[in-house]
């Protein structure tokens, strides 16, 4: 039973068992309630008045008075963020990303803190925790992952794979998390210090593209292994098929790999199917019309692709003839397979081809993948002397991604620009001699 103090002050001072309280009311938050941590009468006075004056002092700040947990604080965040994905000012992937990181990184190193008590500092020694986190911290013993699909809690194994420092990119979204969560609290009204998030460089890591001779030799194994085997079988040869034009595809637009897999037909403009025209010009100037709207990582945008680029939609249009019986409907994918489905990966296929045309590995023995295609796009695009801007818009990156993460281009394959023609210089130098004599 609680036993109450009279006074004259805006609070009330009690005794809740052997333990000390305070109870107050503030506008606008309600009643506060604190337990004081002592038996001791006169302690408990004084730590009353300083709790209560600090509290008045905080809402003039527009700081809430009433404490709370890291986690109910988190929980909060999450939910306002759950509503904005409902309404729509976010995506469902965003929200996705950010609940996996604040729950299994961010929640497992602040929980144990107070809100108002996490520092700039204290951040900085977040990043040491995380760097190490699946080597020799925290997670080196966790051998399985819990997540819930479909309502459903399911657990995946831990690879070894997974067992080392986050990228930096991975950084980089987690000090995203970090900023937006803060900037929450600040603005809720739960902190009033404003908490510096350092920026976590991506460092430059470009992706293994292919020479135009590399190229060339992936398209002649690519054509060999569906059309040189009489005995292939014929689901075989249609999924071989639909791995070259795949491929292609990807060469000749520079489109990443997620925005192939959201590709439907009606993403495909101006593209004219079975040109009645035994000249290659006439396809060739339908290929330069075509533009595809693609879909993906929550942007969207219009590419132009290179001409060539008819074949292969032309040999995506034949297999999904012959799989569906039909004509493709303007809302299927460009990618069904033999069974039916859409094929959104071709990670499986792109390796055994890769592997049969002594691709898989660059020079540095960096192991190829679709992206490669991009980077291919990219750096044959920098050679034919196409304007960095237009080509960062066209690719959906910026100039300064294109420079770092994109540009492959060799000295060799640059070697017209390298060796400029120094007319002017010579007859200069020339008439200087001519004086000096």
């Amino acid at each position: 039973m609680a036993v109450y103090y009279d006074s004259v002050t805006p609070y009330r001072l009690f005794k809740r068992g052997t333990t000390y309280w305070v109870r107050f009311s503030i506008r606008g938050q309600g009643q506060i309630i604190k337990s004081l941590g002592t038996r001791d009468e006169r302690e408990a006075a004084k730590l009353a008045f300083e709790f209560y004056a600090q509290a008045v002092h905080n809402d003039k700040l527009g700081i809430k008075a009433k404490p709370k947990s890291f986690n109910e604080c988190l929980d909060s965040y999450l939910r306002y963020q759950r509503k904005q994905m409902e309404n729509g000012i976010i995506s469902e992937k965003k929200f996705k990303n950010l609940y996996g990181i604040t729950n299994r990184y961010i929640r497992e190193f602040f929980e144990k803190e107070s809100v108002t008590h996490i520092t700039s500092t204290k951040v900085d020694r977040y990043w040491d925790w995380r760097n190490v986190y699946w080597t020799e911290g925290p997670g080196r013993d966790i051998q399985t992952i819990p997540y819930v699909r479909d309502g459903k809690t399911i657990t995946r194994p831990v690879s070894q794979r997974s067992r080392k420092p986050p990228s930096g990119s991975t950084k980089a979204d987690e000090a995203m998390a970090l900023r937006s969560f803060f900037t929450w609290l600040r603005r809720e009204g739960f902190i009033s210090e404003v908490i510096e998030v350092n920026s976590q460089p991506i460092k430059p890591n470009p992706r293994p593209s292919f020479t135009w001779e590399e190229y060339g030799r992936l398209n002649i194994v690519a054509t060999r292994r569906a059309l040189g085997d009489e005995f292939l079988h014929p689901r075989v040869r249609r999924d071989r098929l639909r791995l070259r034009a795949y491929v292609e595809l990807m060469a000749f637009t520079g489109m990443r790999p997620p925005e192939a897999a959201n590709l439907l037909w009606k993403d495909i403009l101006h593209f004219k199917p079975n040109i009645d025209s035994s000249s290659d010009d006439a396809r060739l100037a339908c290929g330069k019309r075509i533009r595809l709207q693609v879909h993906g990582k929550d942007k969207n945008r219009t590419i132009v692709p290179m001409p060539e680029v008819y074949w292969s939609i032309q040999h995506l249009w034949d297999l999904c003839r012959e799989e569906l019986g039909r004509n493709p409907l303007p809302t299927e994918s460009p990618f069904i397979n033999s069974r039916g489905n859409v094929q959104r990966s071709f990670r499986n296929g792109l390796d055994a081809l890769l592997e049969e045309a002594g691709l898989l590995y660059d020079y540095t023995g960096a192991k190829r993948s679709a992206y490669s295609l991009r980077h291919f796009f990219a750096t044959q695009m920098i050679i034919a002397k196409v304007p960095f801007y237009a080509l960062a818009h066209n690719m959906g990156t910026s100039p300064k991604m294109l420079q770092e993460f994109y540009v492959d281009a060799t000295s060799e394959q640059l070697a017209e620009q390298l060796q400029p023609e120094w007319k002017m210089y010579a007859s200069e130098l020339a008439v200087r001699i001519s004086n000096d004599d």
